[in-house]
């Protein structure tokens, strides 16, 4: 009994054999064609990395010969730079912004944020500063800026702090001190606030209290 069952078992062992094996030739190509993918998407990814680097590197270099020229030569250098991603575009459009404020293209520049902003290929961030900017320089009054700023002095906005305090400067420009104060007052609470920033809030408190501690005393 014992050996009719052990025969059983290599027979079977053997038809196991024989079906893998017609198995391996008959999908061999799947087998080795999801090697190559394997293989092939790793090389592919790690030439990416090699070539995103080599670009930036590249963006890099011509971004640092265009800073080291004046304004002028600058913005003729930038609009010769050609990067090869979404982001360095929008980076390139930054820097050519404030060239052409330091030239006195101030309407040049805001046009150029203006389309900066409405760009939904850009990073939120490069979007938002360049909004934020073209309210900055915008010829609007003082109300409609203070309007178009609020948003940005928001918890969660990355330009929360430094809207705080033009919010608070043109509050002072509005004559109404209690409310610079109050902003002033939040913006030093900010624990992301940097040292100068600190520095020039403290300042303009002291400056602020004491002409309105007098007129209350009155």
């Amino acid at each position: 009994m014992s050996d009719t069952d052990s025969f059983i078992e290599e027979v079977s062992e053997e038809v196991r054999r024989d079906r893998l094996f017609g198995l391996f030739r008959k999908y061999a190509w799947a087998a080795i064609l999801l090697v190559i993918l394997i293989v092939g998407g790793a090389a592919f990814n790690e030439y990416r990395k090699i070539t995103d680097q080599r670009n930036a590197a590249i963006l890099g270099d011509k971004l640092y010969e265009a800073l080291q020229a004046d304004s002028a030569i600058r913005l003729t250098l930038l609009n010769e730079i050609e990067p090869k991603k979404i982001d360095g575009i929008a980076l390139v459009d930054l820097i050519k912004v404030n060239t052409l404020i330091e030239l006195g293209s101030i309407n040049e520049a805001i046009e150029l944020l203006k389309d900066i902003s409405s760009n939904i290929e850009y990073n939120p961030m490069y979007r938002e500063l360049a909004d934020f900017k073209s309210i900055l320089l915008s010829d609007s009054s003082l109300q409609q800026k203070y309007e178009n700023l609020k948003s940005y002095t928001q918890p969660g906005s990355t330009l929360r702090l430094i809207a705080m305090e033009e919010v608070a400067l043109i509050q002072i420009q509005l004559k109404d001190f209690s409310e610079a104060i109050k902003t002033l007052d939040a913006l030093i609470q900010e624990p992301d606030i940097n040292r100068g920033q600190a520095t020039r809030a403290s300042d303009l408190l002291r400056t602020l209290r004491d002409p309105v501690s007098t007129n209350s005393s009155e």
